[in-house]
C-alpha cells in the first residue's frame, strides 16, 4: 500500500512537471487529460483518501493551466469550457472506477466470507479454517494461537429423535457457546 501511495505522488508531480514545461498552455491543458490514467490507478489500488488527494491535486493543476490559456491569449469562454470538460473527464474517469472498485472488493470479500464460513454456525469450515491458520503461520504468529475441537455429545440421537431442525438449533448455540 506504501508503494502505491508514493507511486501516485510521484506520478502526480511528474505529470504536473511535464505539463508546466509545455510551452503552450493550451496544449498543456489538454494533455491535463493523463491525470485520468493515474487517476484510474489510484481508484483501484489505493485508499479514497489518496484518490481524493489525486483528484484536487490533478484539479488544481488543471485550473491553473485554465488559467494560463487564458492569459495567453485563448478566449474566457474557451478556455473555461476546456478546463471544465477536462475536470468532468478527468474526475468523472477517477469516480466512476473508485466506485466500480470498491463494489467489486466489497463484493469479493462478500464471496470469500461464504466460502470460508459454514452458513448454519458461522464458523469457519475446512477451506477457511486452512486459510486462517496458513495465513497466520506464513505472517509468523504460528505460535499465537490456539485449536479448539469440540464433540456433541449423541448428536446423531438429538437429530433422529427430535429432528434436523432441532439438531440445527443445537449445532448454532455451540457456536455461539464457542
Amino acid at each position: 500500500r506504501g508503494f502505491n501511495n508514493v507511486f501516485v505522488a510521484y506520478a502526480d508531480i511528474g505529470v504536473a512537471v511535464c505539463l508546466f514545461a509545455i510551452a503552450d498552455p493550451r496544449l498543456a491543458l489538454y494533455f491535463s487529460a493523463l491525470f485520468a490514467v493515474v487517476g484510474s490507478y489510484s481508484a483501484h489500488f489505493v485508499r479514497a483518501r489518496v484518490v481524493y488527494l489525486h483528484m484536487a491535486f490533478s484539479s488544481a493543476v488543471t485550473c491553473t493551466l485554465g488559467i494560463l490559456a487564458w492569459h495567453d491569449g485563448v478566449p474566457p469562454v474557451t478556455a473555461f469550457s476546456a478546463t471544465l470538460a477536462l475536470l468532468v473527464a478527468v474526475n468523472g474517469t477517477v469516480t466512476l472506477h473508485h466506485g466500480y472498485t470498491s463494489d467489486l472488493q466489497r463484493t469479493l470479500k462478500h464471496q470469500l466470507r461464504m466460502a470460508n464460513t459454514d452458513p448454519l454456525t458461522g464458523l469457519l469450515n475446512r477451506r477457511g479454517f486452512i486459510l486462517a491458520t496458513s495465513t497466520l503461520l506464513r505472517r509468523g504468529q504460528g505460535d499465537r494461537f490456539a485449536l479448539l475441537i469440540a464433540d456433541v455429545d449423541r448428536f446423531k440421537r438429538i437429530n433422529d429423535d427430535h429432528g434436523h431442525g432441532v439438531g440445527d438449533l443445537v449445532l448454532q448455540q455451540v457456536a455461539e457457546i464457542l
